[in-house]
């Protein structure tokens, strides 16, 4: 997973976001460190998921290095393991209820180890605490529970959503940078070159420059926003356009991308969200975009289409014809 680098506007987010997620306050049996069942969950890890986790980064960073972590930290083995057993549920469906149950274990088991060293991150687990982050953002997305993984995010959400949950990642990562990038995972991280105009490389661009006239006089009068919230729209806007016309580049990989949006808007504009704000829905909606070309990645299958039915169905009639082309445009089937 490479990580943009964050604005400082991005807001309040910290590692609260990750320390609260995932929620598992359940009974559930504690994993063995080796048993037949972990054994099969490390092994579809190191031939099967870690490729999936790669993206543009070289494999052995998530075939070697993660799992030589996990030897060292086990919050991070048992990281490995969650993951691991919920791919294999997607892929085995006869299986699914008892690798749910194998996931939930193995997360559950690894959270208060993690919690605990993430209040005072050191230099000797840093890395490890990088590693199981990144991984909660994944079971998030990827997370089996009842509650609607395509939900809008809610300011006081009583679950963990993967919406926040990357925010406080990235703010987190922001945060260790130096550290980070000069250690082990640092080939997970980069930059984003903000001295080029991505939104050139979109060939749907146009689409999203239309959203410019959501601002027109006309419309503000009859929907009040401050001048500030206006702003902030724009700026999340632009911001879209950027990440948009990167998913169209060989390089970051559209899965990284698509994180990198998530965690640069400000603060503001994910409370105009959690306050419905029609604007900044239909914002939101053609981010949908960008991550329905990302659905056959397997922990975002189905996500851009869920949220994007949400939004609709948290719009005023009056604002769907703004996200009548978001809603048309296809989920991706390929890589």
């Amino acid at each position: 997973m490479a990580i943009p680098t964050l604005r400082g506007s991005s807001g309040t987010t910290t590692s609260h976001q990750i320390m609260s997620a995932p929620n598992l306050g359940l009974e559930l049996p504690s994993p063995s460190a080796l048993n037949p069942q972990t054994n099969e969950l490390l092994h579809h890890y190191t031939t099967t998921l870690y490729a999936s986790l790669a993206a543009d980064c070289p494999h052995t960073v998530w075939c070697v290095t993660i799992p030589q972590l996990g030897l060292e930290h086990p919050f991070v083995f048992s990281a490995i393991l969650a993951l691991s057993a919920l791919q294999l549920a997607s892929m085995v469906p006869q299986r699914r209820q008892e690798l749910h149950i194998l996931a939930l274990a193995q997360a559950s088991s690894a959270l208060p180890s993690f919690r605990t060293l993430m209040r005072r991150p050191k230099p000797e687990n840093i890395h490890a605490l990088f590693a199981f982050a990144a991984s909660t953002v994944y079971y998030i997305m990827a997370s089996p529970g009842q509650v609607d993984r395509c939900r809008l995010p809610s300011r006081n959400d009583e679950y963990p959503h993967w919406f926040q949950t990357m925010r406080g990642f990235m703010a987190w990562v922001g945060n260790h940078w130096v550290p980070l990038a000069e250690g082990p995972l640092g080939l997970l991280i980069h930059r984003k070159d903000n001295h080029q105009n991505h939104a050139l490389k979109n060939p749907n661009d146009e689409q999203f420059a239309k959203l410019q006239g959501m601002f027109s006089s006309d419309r503000l009068s009859s929907n009040q926003l401050s001048e500030r919230s206006v702003e902030t729209c724009k700026e999340a806007l632009e911001d879209l356009r950027q990440v948009a016309g990167l998913s169209y580049s060989s390089s970051p990989s559209v899965k990284s991308v698509a994180a990198g949006w998530v965690g640069q808007v400000s603060q503001e504009f994910v409370e105009l969200v959690y306050e419905r704000d029609p604007r900044a829905l239909v914002i939101l909606a053609h981010y949908c975009v960008v991550l329905k070309r990302q659905d056959h990645v397997w922990y975002q299958e189905g996500l851009g289409a869920g949220l994007l039915e949400n939004i609709r169905q948290a719009l005023a009639e009056e604002w769907l014809p703004w996200i009548e082309w978001a809603r048309e445009q296809p989920v991706s089937t390929n890589q």
